[in-house]
């Protein structure tokens, strides 16, 4: 889910069912309901190859049709990234079930420009959201052999870059709402119905908006989508990175920080780098998210990258490095062996990270997990763990009622 914060109208008694969680549920959803597929592959597929689902609260699994459900059984129906997968001959009755289980809810879904990026095969519909309705063009009207393979070659390769613009973008890549008793959608022939010259001016006025992120707001949506992946597949990281920039008024970097190689240091509004934070780039760029917050003597190696993602906390002393050291060969002293990497750091959104922390090179901290004070993390954490230790382990999940252990 890409825009947790739309969904406004949970009271506190309301009873709600998530329909297709995936494999990260929405923390006020108190029952899952999930569809049955015929082999672990099409499940793994239909989830888009996620970890598999964690959480605490009670799962039904049913084989399509008619929900399991009473009339009006729930207060609220949360549906993220499930519309795109039905296919045609169910798509009323799914809607239907939808509005039939309960009087409001959010639906959410990847539209047209995500699913010409970033093609998936179980995604049925190439998909917009205008006037209050959502409209759905059969896949198979776009179609090609090679077209989507290049495409996902460029967006899954090991370079995080794209998937950072996707979520830059997001307003761009997805849409979600808010319905109330009704849920209007409409079947289209052709590419002018779904995507018209109101959508044209609307995203246009979207990236004009966007000016304190991109250099220059007067290129039009297919061009600055070019500018983005003629960056990733054919010039150096620096290039990309002069491609952004941010407002100095927009974050806050105290005097004793040392940021070196500025200009691949990519910060994000309302960020905050504390009293002697240090954060060295190398040849690739530390990329610092929304609202985060980098707490004294706090140091950054970004030999390989690393990028932090919004809303994360870094309290202080702690250490994050991207790379090693090519201890391997053992003809020459390591100090000149050059480096070994298993990948940039990755730390998602909304992620708390205690104090005197060490994260090695490669690891993925998923989003709203916890890191225990002292612990040196050197594996993935997934989203929602709480891990500690030396090396750092799962001792609970945020989801489940009550964590295996106190931190």
């Amino acid at each position: 889910m890409f825009f947790p914060e739309l969904i406004k109208h949970i009271k506190p008694t309301d009873r709600v069912l998530e329909v297709g969680p995936g494999s990260d549920p929405f923390p006020r959803s108190d029952i899952l309901l999930e569809k049955r597929f015929d082999d672990d592959n099409e499940t793994e597929a239909q989830r888009g190859f996620a970890p598999p689902l964690k959480s605490g609260k009670e799962v039904i699994y049913y084989n399509g049709g008619k929900f399991p459900f009473e009339d009006k059984e729930f207060d609220y129906v949360i549906c993220s990234h499930v519309l795109e997968h039905v296919p045609e001959q169910d798509l009323q009755l799914f809607i239907s079930e939808l509005q039939r289980v309960a009087n409001k809810g959010y639906i959410e879904f990847p539209n047209i420009f995500y699913e010409l990026i970033n093609y998936q095969n179980v995604h049925l519909w190439l998909m917009n959201f205008r006037d209050d309705t959502i409209l759905l063009l059969d896949k198979k009207k776009f179609n090609s052999n090679y077209i989507h393979k290049i495409y996902r070659e460029m967006f899954h390769n090991p370079d995080q870059y794209m998937w950072h613009a996707i979520d830059r973008y997001k307003e761009f890549f997805f849409c979600g709402y808010e319905w109330g008793n009704n849920i209007a959608f409409r079947l289209v022939d052709d590419f002018d119905d779904l995507i018209n010259v109101e959508d044209f001016n609307r995203y246009k006025r979207y990236f004009a908006e966007q000016a304190n992120v991109v250099k220059s707001n007067s290129f039009t949506i297919l061009k600055r989508l070019y500018k983005i992946i003629n960056a990733i597949l054919s010039v150096p990281i620096e290039i990309i990175h002069r491609m952004f920039f941010v407002d100095k008024s927009k974050y806050f970097v105290h005097k004793t920080a040392q940021l070196e190689k500025r200009d691949l240091i990519l910060i994000n509004k309302n960020a905050e780098i504390k009293d002697f934070v240090i954060i060295r780039t190398y040849s690739n760029p530390v990329i610092i998210g929304e609202y985060t917050q980098i707490n004294p003597f706090t140091v950054i190696y970004g030999h390989n990258s690393v990028i932090i993602g919004n809303n994360v906390m870094i309290a202080p002393h702690c250490m994050i490095a991207s790379g090693n050291h090519d201890f391997i060969q053992t003809e020459k002293p390591m100090r000149f062996a050059g480096s070994l990497t298993k990948g940039p750091i990755i730390i998602e959104d909304n992620v708390w990270i205690g104090a005197n922390t060490t994260i090695t090179d490669g690891v993925k901290i998923g989003q709203d997990a916890v890191i225990a004070a002292n612990s040196v993390v050197i594996s993935d954490i997934g989203p929602y763990d709480i891990a500690a230790g030396v090396p750092a382990k799962i001792i609970g999940n945020r989801l489940e009622k009550y964590p295996k252990n106190n931190i």
